[in-house]
Parts: structure tokens; C-alpha cells; sequence
């Protein structure tokens, strides 16, 4: 293992732990954005629905500027992106929460944590590492 290649391990654990907060600051305004409207009287649904697309926008926001640093790049194709990998990340946490509720009797709390954690890791951070905010995705593939 060369210097080089430590330094870039340490690039990469720094910027996976800042991904990590990025998703946990997201996740607190989603779940009081859910709470707030909710107690306000609005449908659960809408609430939720709500709160998903406000936590998603900052998690861009700063997923963009602050982990992967494509600040200076037009956020078109990164929306895009980024928005593809919410879905299929939705679909992916879906069937994790059903796989451990109904057929590992998992409660769901438990799934939740347990369904969002493995998607977080093994869908959304390598996804938007290498897809959603990939410096060969950067104008002119700076990076």
C-alpha cells in the first residue's frame, strides 16, 4: 500500500462519513417535517410525502456542495440522477422492511433502521459516489 493510495483512503472515509451526515441531517428535517404537518392536521400521506421530498433536496443540496464537491457544475444531470437512485432506493427499502417484517418477524422499527442502514451503504453512497456525483459526469469530466 503506497502513500498515495492511504491518502486516498482517507479522502474516501472522509467523504463516506460526510455522506453519512449529510443523510442524517436530511432524515432530521424529513421526520420533522413529517411531525410538524402532522400534528398540524395534515394527511399522513401527503405529510410524508412532504417530508421525503424536502429531506431529498437537502440531501442534495449538500451532498453536492459539501461531500462530493461538484458545487461549480450545472445540477441538471445530477438532479436527474440523483432523483432515479431516490426511486429505485425507495424500491430497495421497500422490499428490505417487507423481507424483514412479514418473513423475518422483524418489528418494524427494527426494519426501518435496520432496511434504511443497508440501502444507505450498499445502494445510495456507492450510487451517488460513482453515478449521481461522478467526476466523469462533471462538465468537461473534470475531477
Amino acid at each position: 500500500m503506497t502513500i498515495a493510495h492511504i491518502g486516498t483512503t482517507g479522502s474516501e472515509l472522509t467523504r463516506f462519513i460526510r455522506s453519512q451526515l449529510a443523510t442524517g441531517a436530511a432524515t432530521l428535517v424529513e421526520w420533522a417535517c413529517v411531525w410538524v404537518l402532522t400534528t398540524s392536521g395534515v394527511y399522513y400521506v401527503l405529510a410524508a410525502i412532504s417530508g421525503a421530498v424536502l429531506g431529498a433536496m437537502l440531501d442534495f443540496s449538500i451532498k453536492k456542495w459539501w461531500v462530493f464537491g461538484t458545487a461549480r457544475q450545472v445540477a441538471t444531470a445530477e438532479a436527474l440522477r440523483y432523483t432515479i437512485v431516490s426511486g429505485l432506493s425507495a424500491l430497495w427499502f421497500g422490499g428490505a422492511v417487507f423481507v424483514l417484517v412479514d418473513i423475518l418477524h422483524q418489528r418494524m422499527p427494527v426494519a426501518v433502521v435496520v432496511g434504511s442502514t443497508l440501502v444507505g451503504i450498499l445502494w445510495n453512497y456507492p450510487l451517488h459516489r460513482y453515478f449521481v456525483f461522478s467526476s466523469t459526469s462533471r462538465i468537461g469530466g473534470a475531477g
